[in-house]
């Protein structure tokens, strides 16, 4: 078996084991999932498999829609505006001398 395959079938499992156990999110467990469907769809490109490449393509697209639309890309702009922020200078006055 191709290991990008076989990768792409663990991150799928993760997905699906995180969301049936309640420790992930719907739309983060779809994220996952994916991810993991992306790859399978490359390992399968890979062997020659059209029939698991065109599914695991299409199961990739109906995932990264959940995934959008359940706010996943509002966890990356959130993040990116706190690093932003970390980074903004202050302006700060000097002490008076007494």
């Amino acid at each position: 078996m191709d290991p990008v395959l076989a990768s792409g079938f663990a991150f799928a499992m993760c997905g699906l084991a995180g969301f049936f156990s309640g420790r992930l999110a719907t739309h983060r467990a779809a994220g996952l999932e994916a991810l993991g469907t992306l790859c399978a769809a490359v390992g399968a490109l890979r062997l020659g498999n059209l029939p698991l490449t065109g599914m695991s393509t299409a199961l990739t697209l109906l995932l990264a829609w959940t995934w959008w639309k359940g706010g996943g890309g509002d966890d990356t702009r959130r993040s990116r505006r706190r690093l932003r922020r970390m980074f903004t200078p202050s302006r700060r006055t000097a002490p008076a001398p007494s």
